[in-house]
């Protein structure tokens, strides 16, 4: 998946509740991060979730407490808690949290039908 796969329409119809965290929440944010700066990764940057989870073989294990706190700074809380519990397995946590944003937004009509 990336931006392109989610109609535009449906992006700008994205609103949520402030107060509430919940996964579509998170997706729109770390999907599609304005006004926020990449990880960069060497000289490439990563500029979202899809990108990071794309270059996950580029990434040392002692990068993952950089990853968690760029995740944080994005909005996912929750992935980087995790990370910082269990460096070791932060590759398979991004994967594993790129299947669950994919599958929410899939859920809930905001990708567009091919």
């Amino acid at each position: 998946m990336n931006a392109g796969d989610i109609s535009s329409r449906a992006y700008e119809r994205m609103a949520f509740d402030d107060d509430t965290t919940d996964i579509r929440d998170i997706a729109q944010k770390v999907l599609f991060p304005h006004d926020r700066s990449p990880y960069q990764l060497g000289e490439h940057p990563i500029r979202n979730f899809q990108e990071l989870k794309e270059n996950m073989h580029s990434l040392a294990e002692y990068e993952a407490t950089w990853v968690a706190d760029w995740l944080e700074y994005l909005g996912d809380s929750e992935t980087a808690s995790d990370i910082y519990e269990r460096p070791k397995d932060f590759r398979t946590m991004i994967n594993e949290r790129y299947r669950e944003l994919y599958t929410a937004l899939s859920s809930i009509g905001y990708l567009k039908r091919s």
